[in-house]
């Protein structure tokens, strides 16, 4: 016999009917296939992305590389701007199409590297650009003989100016300043090997008691400094032969040899004969005319 369920009226193995209409079921299915719908969606988007991501990164990074998209220095997100070709030294030449990599790594500074000014986050700059900084040594012995040898002179031989400034970088790097009556729109490595070396050597006006350089009007030029520590006997004629390439003997009637006493030793110098001026470095005269002419 069917038992009965008097509280609802309806057979105890029957189940229970269900109240949702259709029409009450249909919004929230459409929800359901709606948000199915969109979740697939999503799926096949980061689908497209990832295969789209990895070729577009490349194209970036190449971008970057060849300069297309530009870098930013550190010194308030500006656009580093190049001036001219790279003054980078042979072998160390930048992949950047502007001349030079990211300005703001400046934790290494190639030697030859010129720059604006001496702060830690002052950007590389092009040599072509009138500056008055560079960069002959990273890392290295910051020593004016390092840096005769940058300008593409003989530290034995060769004598600077009084008034080049030597600035040792915190990274290890050695900087040369200039002097601001000297404005290089070039690099200065190897300048003492060229017609320009005269505006850095050190030569003397006699008749106003002051050191200048050689590019400027003068009566001799230093050719040797001694210190009172130095050991060995120097001899001013020997030098002066090896600073002109020539037997200053065989020149007697336009210059004189003189040694003259300084503070720290004493000083080699050749100098015009009489009431005459020199008209630029006698350095490597060898062959060639003393360049001089009546004061």
């Amino acid at each position: 016999m069917e038992q009965k369920d008097h509280s609802q009226n309806r057979p105890l193995n029957q189940p229970a009917a269900d109240f949702t209409s259709n029409k009450a079921r249909g919004p929230r299915d459409r929800d359901v296939k709606q948000a199915k719908s969109r979740n697939s969606k999503r799926r096949r988007y980061a689908e497209w992305a990832a295969i789209i991501g990895v070729p577009l990164g490349i194209v970036m990074a190449v971008c970057a590389v060849i300069g297309i998209i530009p870098a930013f220095s550190s010194k308030g997100g500006e656009t580093a701007t190049d001036h001219g070709p790279s003054q980078l030294p042979s072998g160390q030449e930048s992949t950047s199409a502007a001349g030079f990599t990211n300005p703001t790594a400046v934790s290494f500074l190639p030697v030859g590297t010129c720059l604006s000014d001496t702060s830690t986050d002052s950007p590389p700059i092009s040599c072509q650009v009138p500056h008055s900084i560079e960069v002959f040594a990273n890392p290295g012995n910051c020593s004016k003989n390092t840096l005769i040898t940058y300008l593409g002179g003989n530290s034995t031989v060769d004598i600077l100016r009084n008034d080049l400034t030597i600035h040792e970088g915190g990274d290890g790097y050695c900087l040369v300043i200039f002097p601001s009556s000297i404005i290089f729109d070039t690099s200065a490595r190897g300048v003492l090997g060229r017609p320009r070396s005269a505006v850095l050597r050190q030569c003397i006006n006699e008749v106003t008691g002051i050191d200048i350089n050689c590019q400027e009007k003068h009566t001799a030029e230093v050719v040797a400094v001694v210190e009172k520590s130095e050991t060995q006997i120097v001899d001013c004629m020997d030098k002066t032969a090896i600073y002109i390439s020539k037997n200053p003997a065989d020149l007697r009637q336009q210059l004189t040899v003189k040694k003259e006493n300084i503070d720290n030793g004493f000083r080699c110098i050749v100098a015009a004969n009489a009431s005459n001026q020199l008209l630029g470095t006698v350095r490597m005269l060898g062959t060639s005319s003393v360049p001089i002419s009546p004061y």
